[in-house]
């Protein structure tokens, strides 16, 4: 269970509130230690910053990340609310399943253009639900997924209504 991380400083944390990293470069001297493997049964809820560059990352290459749960993630982000791309890895990786996303507010914050869930890794069953978009960027896509990768995905995405 990872939860109640709440960070309120402009541009902090300047890297992945939450990253779950099933597969990573291990021989990269600051992943020194770390060990590839599988990544199951995770809780993340409770997730906010007025200011953050990614909210959540999850990241395989081969070994699976299953059965997660992300809710209740409030704020705005740099970069991504909830990132699965796939970093150096080649098209087509991903281990993915059986992951939930939930009661979400979240506000793209400007700059980028780039989406808040970029989807370039194999997933299978993620279920996003009451995820509501505050900002109005029409230049950054809510989900971008690319179109070389299996995925299985049912979204409910929407926008807080302009006044």
């Amino acid at each position: 269970v990872i939860r109640n991380i709440s960070v309120e400083r402009a541009r902090v944390p300047n890297g992945d509130m939450v990253a779950l990293n099933a597969d990573d470069d291990v021989t990269r001297h600051f992943n020194r230690g770390m060990k590839l493997g599988p990544i199951r049964n995770i809780l993340v809820e409770n997730i906010s910053a007025a200011d953050a560059y990614t909210f959540v990352r999850l990241l395989s290459n081969t070994s699976p990340i299953r059965d997660i749960t992300i809710r209740n993630i409030r704020g705005g982000c740099r970069m991504y609310c909830l990132n699965l791309n796939r970093w150096r890895f080649p098209k087509g990786r991903g281990n993915i399943a059986n992951v939930l996303v939930e009661d979400v507010v979240v506000a793209k914050l400007p700059g980028n253009g780039l989406p808040l869930i970029p989807v370039t890794l194999s997933v299978r069953n993620m279920r996003i639900r009451n995820f509501v978009r505050t900002d109005h960027d029409d230049k950054a896509k809510t989900l971008l997924i690319d179109d070389s990768i299996d995925a299985e995905i049912a979204i409910d995405i929407r926008r807080e209504a302009k006044e």
